[in-house]
């Protein structure tokens, strides 16, 4: 068989994959356009048409003859291919002009397409007779009907190229011009290879059954359109289809071997006719045994080659992608917005695309790191795409293969193209969103693979982060009780050292003032002095208070009355002050698991900071609830509040905003609302400050 017989048979395969795999492509979309509708059957019919040839080839090189039975099946395939493609292609220069240029009425729309349909009618009868063994293609193709499909599919073509030629003007995206413009020489190319065909100069159309002579030609520029789309959509997900890279290079292989049989071919008959007595056969086996150890090698060098030449970029990005993961994710994350504020801008730099995100859950918040995220993302979405992670099973989602509404409307809020999610101890609980680049490029596998594994480094480093972080809370503590036990050793020495001293001068001041007095000599600064005494005195009394156990009996406060007591106590403070009251407490309060002259001191100190808050008068509210074998309070006020800076340390002792403070008052509340299994945080804003309390109820254990 000639060179040219056997490379047409490889065409027409490699055709025949092509477009099986696009058609595949369309297959999988769901809510389908009418222009994916007719890419759909474009791409199926093409497919037929190389197939139909494709198994001719394969006969003649295989069995040397064409039997009656293939021929007739082979005729089938080209006829169902062929026969609809005319068709299509005024179809879909019919819907450009409708959707371009002003709307047709439905109805005109509808008749016109049905109008362009007609001419497929005469194949319809033309199979019948195919299958019943009564026709062959290849003579009908020579005659007047031959010749009218030739000029009806002239037809077609001069109106796709007029459509992609207007398309190349009126696109504005770069690689979208470049693909009507490459489309556009590629009918071009088709057009020109049929009328240059030998066998359409004799009168017979070369698109139907075109013979030994002419098909490479014909095979090839048809390949052409397909090839072209088909790296369109490879390379720029091109009406957002996704051809892995895995098809693309097994298309490729397929090529190389293809190209490597017949180059076997060519070089056994060169040397068939220098070398007398050569066995050809017996030199074309051992080199297709040899092919069997170079495919490896092949495949490997092929990878290379694309990455050197064609796809750059992609490895580019998959290297730096390999560094991120090396280095920042190497060591924990103690301080996680720092490192994945850099992991983000690494794979927004990487992969050149226009955001990057890290959204993870911590307790009862998404916290995200990366390109800022709309307000319109809520928790469900963030939900909603972690739900289809987990049942797909797949390793990264990509926009154009969701088909959950949910999921898919959740990544266009986010602006994400691909999504990997972070699964730590099997639980889904994070996710990295990549968006699309700029010149609309997805992200090769390799970068996409990298990307796996930055999430599951992420998972591992936030596990270790919290293993540290929890190390560092047990140290803390045990660094708290230390300095409890020093700091109740230091009230001790104070308490003997510094008080009896105290005592005795207070004494010896009131006993010095009387004597004075009765000699009437006034000193004035007798009052100050004790009362200097009295404040050092409380000072001595709170660190005995803050570094003394916890007092034992009973374990249950009822906390409105040991409210309303406190209020008692600091009746003439409100007064003074100008500060209303305001209380909001169910009756069916339940009592807590805390001693009452306790839980009195932390009300009692909590009441005379807000009221200290507000020099110039002001509304303090106290408000309880019970619920779920817990008890949560506020105090809050309308004072000065406190800058956020210092929020983390009003609990430190000996910290204090107030001149001639202690420090030791928020310090007792939350060391007594500890021993009690409670809780308290502090909150603030411009005008005021909110004391949050937690405890549990009565007859519950301590948490």
């Amino acid at each position: 068989m000639a060179m040219a017989a056997i490379a047409s048979t490889i065409v027409y395969i490699l055709g025949t994959v092509l477009y099986g795999v696009l058609t595949g492509l369309v297959v999988r979309r769901r809510g389908k356009t009418a222009s994916e509708m007719i890419l759909l059957f474009l791409g199926a019919s093409a497919g037929l048409w190389y197939l139909g040839n494709a198994l001719d080839r394969s006969a003649e090189l295989l069995i040397g003859r064409r039997p009656a039975a293939i021929v007739r099946v082979t005729d089938v395939f080209c006829c169902l291919g062929v026969a609809v493609v005319p068709s299509l292609l005024l179809l879909m220069a019919l819907l450009y002009f409708h959707e371009r240029k002003r709307r047709l009425p439905g109805r005109v729309l509808g008749l016109l397409g049905g109008a362009l349909v007609l001419p497929v009618l005469p194949f319809a009868v033309l199979l019948v007779h195919i299958i019943g063994g009564e026709a062959r293609l290849a003579p009908v193709s020579a005659g007047p009907a031959g010749r009218a499909f030739a000029a009806w599919l002239a037809l077609s073509l001069v109106s796709s190229a007029w459509v992609c030629f207007r398309q190349v003007r009126r696109v504005r995206d770069v690689h979208e011009e470049r693909l009507f413009r490459m489309l556009f020489w590629g009918i071009v190319l088709v057009a020109g290879a049929l009328m240059a065909s030998p066998l359409l100069m004799e009168g017979q159309a070369a698109a139907l059954r075109p013979a030994s002579e002419g098909d490479l030609m014909v095979g090839l520029a048809a390949l052409f359109p397909g090839v072209v789309f088909a790296y369109y959509v490879y390379r720029h997900n091109y009406l957002e289809f996704v051809l892995r890279r895995s098809i693309f290079y097994a298309f490729l292989t397929l090529l190389a071997i293809g190209i490597y049989y017949v180059l076997i071919r060519e070089l056994s008959l060169w040397l068939g006719q220098r070398v007398e007595g050569l066995n050809t056969p017996l030199v074309e086996a051992i080199l297709v045994i040899g092919l069997v150890y170079l495919f490896p090698r092949m495949g490997d060098g092929l990878r290379r080659l694309l990455r050197l030449v064609v796809f750059p970029r992609s490895a580019d990005a998959a290297q730096r992608l390999s560094v991120v993961n090396q280095d920042v994710l190497a060591d924990p994350m103690v301080e996680p917005q720092k490192a994945l504020e850099r992991v983000c801008r690494a794979i927004r730099d990487g992969c050149r695309v226009r955001s990057a995100t890290i959204l993870l859950r911590r307790e009862d918040r998404i916290a995200r790191y990366g390109s800022r995220t709309p307000r319109t993302f809520s928790e469900a979405d963030f939900d909603a795409i972690l739900a289809v992670c987990e049942t797909s099973g797949s390793a990264w989602l990509e926009r154009q293969e969701v088909r959950n509404a949910p999921c898919l409307t959740a990544m266009r809020k986010l602006g994400a193209y691909s999504v990997y999610p972070v699964v730590q101890a099997g639980r889904h609980c994070g996710l990295i969103a990549v968006g699309r680049s700029p010149a609309v490029l997805p992200l090769s596998e390799d970068a996409s693979e990298q990307l796996v594994v930055m999430a599951n480094r992420i998972a591992d480093a936030m596990g270790r982060a919290e293993l540290i972080q929890e190390t560092m809370r047990l140290q803390r503590r045990l660094y708290g009780r230390e300095k409890l036990v020093s700091l109740g050793q230091l009230a001790a020495s104070v308490a003997h050292e510094v008080r009896n001293p105290l005592s005795s001068i207070k004494s010896l001041v009131q006993c010095l003032a009387e004597d004075l007095e009765a000699r009437g000599i006034e000193v004035e600064e007798s009052d100050l002095i004790v009362e200097e005494i009295n404040r050092l005195n409380r000072t001595v009394s709170g660190l005995l208070r803050y570094a003394r156990a916890p007092a034992d009996g009973d374990r249950a406060a009822d906390f409105a009355d040991v409210l309303q007591t406190v209020l008692q106590v600091l009746h003439h403070e409100f007064e003074r002050r100008g500060c209303r009251l305001e209380t909001d407490l169910p009756e069916d309060l339940l009592p807590v698991a805390a001693n009452e002259d306790e839980l009195k001191e932390v009300l009692f100190n909590l009441l005379l900071n807000a009221l200290e808050a507000m020099p110039e008068g002001g509304r303090l509210r106290v408000s309880a609830q019970s619920a779920d074998g817990r008890l949560t309070a506020s105090v809050a006020d309308t004072g000065v509040g406190i800058p956020g800076e210092l929020l983390e340390r009003v609990f430190e002792p000996a910290f204090t905003t107030k001149p001639g403070g202690t420090g030791l008052g928020l310090s007792i509340v939350r060391e007594r609302l500890r021993q009690a299994g409670g809780s308290i945080v502090c909150r603030s804003a411009p005008h005021g400050t909110v004391m949050e309390l937690d405890l549990p109820l009565a007859g519950r254990p301590p948490a």
